[in-house]
């Protein structure tokens, strides 16, 4: 990036990502610009750009590859995107850094493709595939059929959609990732045993039918073999290892990963701001890996992270202590369109050479660019925000008590002060600037999240109270608590992006008759709440706080829940 003249600046770069990486860097870096998934701030001043002040600046990547997102990405947040939605998201990876990128959508008509080689039909195929919210477990061996059938329609809007996402990535050079063969076959075949030349002729069939339906893109095949699964008698997650961890000791663990050729496979480590499997299993004993933060279980979108551990479980070390095989860094949550600050700050890990020496000077620099006006009251809201709700000290899903199954053993490991939040909470309030979109997308998020810990704090005095079998304080701590869920509902219609609403009339946009727009609608309703079909449901794990979601779901089943409790109580 150099200055060439008084009111010009350069940008020269080897690939169309480093390009816009680099643009980035100077948008973010000398005009407090911000291009985030909830807006875009990019106030240039009207006569001059700003200039370096060296002159210039050399950026260089600490790594090859930045990586983004989750397979399950594409059925938590992308599934009823429209092209205009992935360019929009395509260009914010291009700016971020991003050179490795899985694309799935529209595979499913690839593996068709490829098992109609080997004699299966079409009705073979309706038992197989599961629903456009749950293909991403369909892919990875999870569940068959659920949420189904898959129209033709479906699946030819789906190829179209594939190919423009394809396209846009080759253009700006993004290497884009597809779905390979893992193994999972519908149950007319029953079992394929991985040493069967059957197996190897199944995965070239794939390979062979993404080049015929999609063109020679890539040479990166997305392979999750044991996905939550144990092992029976490529680009690769690590989740497994994670989920299975009595399973797969060290010893179970060099052995499935020795016999593979090192230049042949490159590993997601998943999760390892919290987790860090690579320095348990030394490196992947050679292969090449890439350290991603997860963060994000289900697309909840309550506010949560942990800025402050990025110190210790981030990349840097890894990078010292690997510097053959760790190649990258990336985000893999699995739900997009929350807590962006988290991030913004791990995308800054392809640059950085260690943690930001200052996070509370890093964090009001967010705000100065989020924002694009200085503001005090904003740069202490944040700061505070740094210090509380993301600086949690709990590694796995924070899931608010408000949108779980009622009892009274839930619990939410939120372990931050409340009274700073509602510090910082009143701060970003006191700011008035209806034309400032981020910021009143923020203020919408902060004071959800305000109503979310005020109905956690009378649900302590609701359990308090059922102890006690105190009927009157039962209903009146009951009624404070459903007072809450209409005053959140109410304030989440103010913001499209709080609305149940919207995801269903995105799914029905890919309707081709009445009983798909039905069969959309309850694939989104499932997953959110259900999530899969009874009793062994993962209930409530996708949850949202949602306009719709709360008055027609989760307020209805607290309130059932609690007459049922102060009844039980008087009787």
């Amino acid at each position: 990036i150099r200055n060439t003249g008084r009111n010009n600046v350069s940008i020269s770069a080897n690939s169309g990502v480093a390009a816009a990486w680099a643009l980035h860097r100077y948008l973010t870096g000398y005009c407090s610009a911000m291009v985030s998934w909830s807006g875009t701030q990019v106030a240039l001043p009207p006569d001059r750009l700003p200039m370096l002040p060296s002159g210039q600046l050399t950026l260089e990547s600490q790594d090859v590859y930045t990586v983004m997102p989750n397979v399950v990405t594409f059925s938590y947040s992308y599934v009823w995107w429209r092209f205009s939605d992935w360019e929009r998201h395509i260009d914010w990876m291009a700016l971020h850094g991003v050179n490795l990128a899985y694309a799935l959508t529209g595979q499913e008509r690839v593996m068709a493709g490829a098992m109609s080689h080997f004699g299966l039909t079409e009705a073979d195929l309706v038992q197989y595939f599961p629903g456009p919210a749950f293909l991403a477990w369909g892919r990875m061996g999870n569940l068959k059929a659920w949420g189904g059938p898959l129209s033709k329609a479906w699946c030819d809007s789906q190829v179209d959609l594939q190919r423009r996402i394809l396209d846009r990535m080759a253009a700006l050079g993004i290497t884009s990732v597809l779905q390979g063969f893992s193994g999972m076959v519908p149950d007319s075949v029953y079992f394929v045993n991985p040493n069967d030349p059957m197996f190897t002729n199944l995965s070239a069939a794939v390979i062979k039918e993404n080049v015929k339906v999609f063109g020679h893109v890539t040479h990166h095949y997305a392979m999750d073999p044991f996905n939550e699964n144990l092992p029976s008698n490529g680009v690769l997650q690590s989740w497994f290892l994670n989920n299975a961890a009595d399973f797969w000791t060290i010893n179970r663990a060099k052995a499935f990963f020795e016999p593979i050729n090192m230049t042949h496979l490159l590993v997601m480590e998943l999760w390892g701001e919290t987790v860090n499997l690579a320095q348990q299993l030394d490196g992947f004993f050679g292969h090449n890996f890439v350290w991603t933060a997860l963060h994000n279980f289900g697309g909840n979108n309550a506010m949560y992270g942990q800025l402050q551990n990025f110190g210790q479980h981030g990349p840097f070390g890894l990078r010292r202590q690997f510097p053959g095989n760790m190649l990258g860094t990336g985000i893999q949550p699995e739900g997009i369109g929350q807590n962006e600050v988290v991030y913004e700050l791990v995308m800054e890990f392809n640059w950085r050479a260690e943690q930001p020496e200052s996070l509370a000077e890093w964090i009001r620099d967010y705000a100065r660019r989020r924002y694009g006006r200085p503001d005090r009251n904003l740069l202490d809201a944040w700061e505070g925000l740094l210090s509380t709700v993301y600086n949690t000290p709990h590694t796995g899903m924070l899931t608010p008590v408000l949108v779980l199954r009622p009892s009274l053993s839930l619990s939410e490991n939120a372990n931050y002060n409340v009274t700073l939040v509602e510090s910082a909470w009143r701060l970003l309030i006191a700011t008035n600037q209806s034309d400032n979109a981020m910021l009143n997308y923020d203020q919408v998020d902060l004071t959800r999240q305000m109503l979310q810990i005020r109905f956690h704090q009378y649900y302590t005095v609701l359990k308090q109270a059922a102890h006690t079998e105190n009927a009157t304080a039962v209903e009146a701590s009951g009624a404070t608590m459903l007072g809450l869920l209409d005053r959140m509902e109410k304030l989440l219609q103010t913001d499209e992006r709080f609305l149940l609403q919207r995801l269903i009339n995105s799914a029905k946009s890919f309707a081709a008759s009445p009983s798909e727009i039905g069969l959309y609608e309850f694939n989104i309703r499932n997953q959110l709440t259900c999530w899969g079909p009874g009793p062994n449901t993962i209930q409530d794990y996708a949850a949202r706080m949602y306009s719709g979601l709360l008055a027609g779901y989760y307020r209805p089943r607290w309130a059932l829940f609690l007459h049922q409790l102060a009844t039980a109580i008087r009787q």
